[in-house]
């Protein structure tokens, strides 16, 4: 099964089907595990995609009929381990709510097969066991008859909690034993015939005891069809009731057996036509297992319980032994619907026990108050008596520890504050600190920090927030707080002064090009946003450097060091994935649409934390030239351990950014490592090292032809629609010299665009692959002015500053930058925009001290 060519075509199927079969059939689902390969034509299933076919569906369904109910397909359950279905089934329903995809079916539907597990199991999550541990995926949820609970859990993540779940697909299969073990363990361990009747039945009373919220349950199946006889040594027959001939096995039997039993109504909300409730000679009687019982509507004369003649307490009767109860009703009008509770026994130890522990640890802490501000007062002690290093060291990583319980712990806000509170009174009392971790998450920025807690107001979609983000305005509260005095009563001749006038000036007209870009943006919603995270908050994040060094705090190289660090663990990530293995679930869940390992064009490409390899080579570029500068500068001061890691860091940067096989990558490496020799090199000798970067551009160029790779192909693939899209970028900056405002290229593209490519995935392009175009369309003359003259102050660091490697790291990362600009983004991506701010501020604070630093001792 393949979705179809056209999705209106089947759109307009749907509506003829509907209107066809109105006042015959109500129900209609559509499709059927859409997260498998073999049921999605073997391409790669996509919820985005799925979505498409499904939002235009329910519209046919509900325009040919109002009131059909449209089910949504039963998803296959899955460990996202196999090749046919790369993610879980719960992480593809996850991602069809967080598109809006709530809105487009009345009814989930669910396969809760037992595979061979007994339907009491309630064991929903375990540790994987030696025999199939994988590292990306250390923690599985077991595919068994509880499963279901977590698909619930997901759609009551997103504040779904009306929608009813129908099992569309739930069986045991009793393959004998004649059939080889590796065909009959496919579904799970083969249960008896008795066993397989046994277990359906306890399944369906779990159902009704414990989930309120599930309705229609569907044995698969009655028989196993075709007209032809299955092998021999296939399994799946075995799930049946009847055998081929319609001959009932005895398990068809036992749930036979089980249906004819009056029915009973469980804990739910329920209509009065429902099966449990039978009319009598004198009015109505209705069964029901659970504590109590409440009537909707209604005016019976008399009520008895159990054949006992009782008195409704408010329509309703509570605090009865849970157990199988009859109420009849006798005389008066009946009740349109009734609900049946079921209180717990343990019930008040779960909503009050967090409480009672919380009053057992105050009262505990009040007996040993003494002994315990005698232990605090010598941790104090101890505490001050730590080298200040030490100290700083512990409350880093301990900022660190918090902050990964409020990035991973719980989508639920109580639990994320559980980590985020101790994370803000540590950046209150380090703000400096907390500076750090803002260049250590940027490279995240594709795997937000996800809140879905309706009890708190949150929209049933959810928040996403990029974890730097939340720890930038931590930090810059923290700043305000820890620092209100100072920022009081700062100098005003310090910003009036000539040099501080001169170094704001390119930040000023970014930030009023940013404006701009707004006010003239056709949407603004999307240019508001990229407004906030590529201008505002880089801006700020380079003002808390600043402010911190001014205060004499050390921020600025560690937040250098932190940001390389980070690099080189995205790098590892992105070279792990490469080599077949996944980590970036560890991490957290990733909101592009495209897949981890992309191949095209004859070669396989990483991703690593980003959304596209093009982003894994765009941040790799910036982080190796810099660390292989600073490793150089290590090597130097005899800090050998110090230049090993950084050279490091350096060598996987560069291997992440070769996997990513991006060929702007490529020119922007050859480009800085150009850069970075001819500094290396004696002066005499230099000319010789620009040949030798020319020989290998034209070897590299000559390679690229000889080798075949399509990729690697300067005028085939992608570059020829490269050149299609600078034409469409420069019709479009003919008819908008002022520009077309921030994050707008996606918006104005499709009015320019090559009639050849319109019907290709390049209608989706979001900016023009060169970053002059680029800047001048989203915030016109001025933008370009103002990162243009960051960048070149940035450019010639290592002609001020020729023996200093870190003026020669900047110089190269951002000559790298601009080659690879030339072809693909230069500045707006989070990670990019927050690197240039803090390279700025390198090149105006570090290069100051360290130059101070190395002419100090010849004045002396």
């Amino acid at each position: 099964m393949a979705p179809p060519d056209d999705l209106t075509d089947y759109a307009r199927f749907l509506a003829i089907l509907v209107e066809r079969y109105r006042g015959q059939v109500r129900y209609f689902q559509i499709w059927n595990e859409p997260n498998l390969k073999n049921e999605w034509g073997w391409q790669t299933p996509k919820p985005a995609d799925f979505l498409a076919l499904l939002r235009l569906a329910y519209k046919a369904v509900k325009t040919a009929n109002p009131d059909a109910v449209v089910l949504f397909p039963g998803l296959a359950p899955t460990d996202g381990l196999d090749p046919r279905a790369p993610m879980t089934e719960l992480e593809y329903l996850d991602e069809i709510y967080r598109l809006g995809g709530a809105a487009y079916f009345d009814i989930m539907a669910a396969q809760n097969y037992g595979l061979g597990q007994p339907p009491s199991e309630h064991r929903y999550v375990f540790l994987r066991g030696r025999d199939n541990w994988r590292w990306d995926r250390p923690i599985d949820t077991r595919n068994d008859v509880s499963r279901v609970v977590l698909l619930r859990e997901v759609m009551e993540r997103h504040g779904d909690l009306a929608t009813p779940v129908w099992v569309t697909e739930f069986g045991y299969n009793a393959a004998p034993d004649r059939i080889p073990p590796e065909r009959r363990f496919v579904w799970g361990p083969p249960v008896d015939e008795l066993t397989k009747g046994a277990y359906l039945v306890a399944q369906i009373e779990r159902a009704r005891r414990e989930w309120p919220w599930m309705g229609v349950m569907n044995v698969w199946m009655l028989r196993y069809g075709g007209y032809a006889e299955p092998h021999p040594d296939d399994p799946t027959p075995y799930f049946a009731l009847v055998s081929r001939d319609w001959q009932p096995l005895p398990s068809y039997d036992i749930l036979q057996d089980y249906v004819k039993t009056p029915a009973v109504a469980h804990v739910g909300v329920h209509r009065w036509d429902h099966p449990a409730v039978t009319t009598t000679p004198t009015g109505w009687q209705v069964r029901f297992a659970g504590t109590g019982i409440e009537l909707r509507g209604g005016t019976p004369t008399a009520v008895l319980l159990d054949g006992v003649p009782v008195a409704l307490d408010g329509n309703a009767l509570r605090g009865l032994p849970d157990a199988v109860h009859t109420l009849e009703l006798r005389g008066g009008t009946p009740p349109t619907e009734f609900s049946v509770v079921r209180s717990l026994p343990w019930r008040p130890l779960a909503d009050y026990g967090p409480l009672v522990l919380i009053v057992a640890l105050a009262v505990t802490a009040a007996l040993t108050m003494r002994t315990a501000l005698h232990a605090l007062d010598h941790l104090l002690m101890r505490w001050q008596t730590l080298p200040a290093h030490w100290r700083e060291w512990i409350i880093f990583l301990a900022q660190g520890l918090t902050l990964a319980v409020a990035y991973r712990a719980s989508a639920q806000l109580p639990l994320t504050m559980l980590g985020l509170l101790p994370f803000i009174g540590l950046a209150i009392a380090y703000p400096a600190l907390a500076v750090r971790w803002v260049a250590i998450t940027v490279p995240l920025y594709f795997l937000p920090k996800g809140l879905f807690d309706a009890r708190f107001g949150i929209r049933e979609s959810g928040i996403y927030l990029p974890l730097h983000e939340v720890v930038l305005l931590i930090a810059a509260l923290a700043t305000v707080v820890r620092d209100r005095s100072h920022l009081l009563h700062i100098n005003p001749t310090v910003l009036r002064s000539r040099a501080t006038l001169i170094a704001l000036t390119p930040a000023l007209f970014v930030l009023l090009a940013g404006v701009w870009g707004v006010l003239i943006a056709e949407a603004r919603g999307p240019a508001l946003r990229e407004l906030r995270w590529m201008i505002v908050e880089p801006l700020l994040f380079a003002a808390l450097l600043w402010w911190h060094e001014r205060q004499g705090r050390p921020t600025l190289m560690p937040t250098l060091i932190g940001w390389i660090a980070a690099g080189a663990v995205s790098a590892l990530v992105a070279i792990a994935q490469a080599g077949g293995i996944n980590l970036v679930p560890l991490f957290g869940i990733k909101i592009g649409y495209s897949e981890d390992l992309i191949a095209t064009e004859g070669v396989i490409r990483a991703t690593g934390f980003y959304g596209h390899p093009n982003n894994l080579g765009l941040a790799m570029g910036r982080v190796w030239p810099l660390a292989a500068a600073l490793a150089w500068a290590a090597w130097q001061r005899q800090q050998r351990w110090l230049a090993m890691v950084l050279a490091s860091c350096a060598i996987l940067s560069l291997a992440a950014l070769g996997v990513s096989f991006s060929r702007g990558a490529y020119l922007g490496a050859i480009v800085a490592g150009g850069v970075l020799l001819f500094f290396a090199t004696p002066p005499r000798y230099r000319r010789l090292s620009l040949i030798a970067v020319g020989i290998v551009i034209v070897l590299a160029a000559g390679a690229s032809l000889i080798i075949g790779i399509e990729r690697l192909s300067l005028m085939t693939g992608s570059s020829t629609i490269r050149l299609a899209t600078w034409r469409a970028a420069l019709a479009m900056l003919v008819d908008h010299p002022l520009g077309i405002g921030l994050d707008q290229f996606l918006v104005v593209y499709p009015r320019y665009i090559d009639p050849a490519l319109t019907n290709t995935n390049e209608i989706y392009t979001a900016h023009p692959h060169n970053l002059i175009l680029d800047l001048l369309l989203r915030g016109g003359p001025l933008l370009l002015i103002g990162l243009g003259w960051a960048t070149w102050c940035m450019i010639r660091t290592a002609a001020r500053y020729p023996t200093l490697p870190l003026a020669v790291g900047i110089t190269a990362t951002m000559a790298g930058a601009l080659a690879h600009g030339l072809v693909d983004a230069f500045y707006f991506w989070p990670d990019l925009a927050m690197s240039f701010w803090l390279l700025v501020m390198s090149s105006r604070i570090g290069l100051s001290s360290s130059a101070l630093a190395q002419s100090s001792p010849a004045q002396t």
